[in-house]
């Protein structure tokens, strides 16, 4: 999914996570979603072995996210994008 990739050069940048450890960003990439729509500055972070999408930068870049009791639904206008399973909750059939 990935179309784009640069790593990242200078300064190592790091994300901080819930337990206060951190992960340094090794690179900055866009992953397509369909075939006319992508998702740019998405962070390679080390040490995350699953992938993380913010929610909140996802409605600010014009999607809609709909929040249901096994997962979330994200589209943009018609176009269905993806869903995402809640953490120990199975993909719909």
């Amino acid at each position: 999914m990935v179309s784009s990739y640069a790593q990242m050069e200078g300064p190592s940048e790091n994300i901080v996570f819930r337990d206060n450890s951190k992960g340094e960003v090794l690179g900055v990439g866009k992953i397509s979603i369909a075939q006319d729509h992508s998702i740019s500055n998405i962070l390679h972070v080390d040490l995350l072995s699953y992938n993380l999408l913010s929610m909140s930068q996802l409605c600010e870049m014009g999607y809609d996210c709909h929040f249901m009791d096994k997962g979330v639904t994200t589209i943009r206008g018609f176009l269905y994008c993806f869903y995402g399973s809640f953490e120990g909750q199975a993909l719909p059939s």
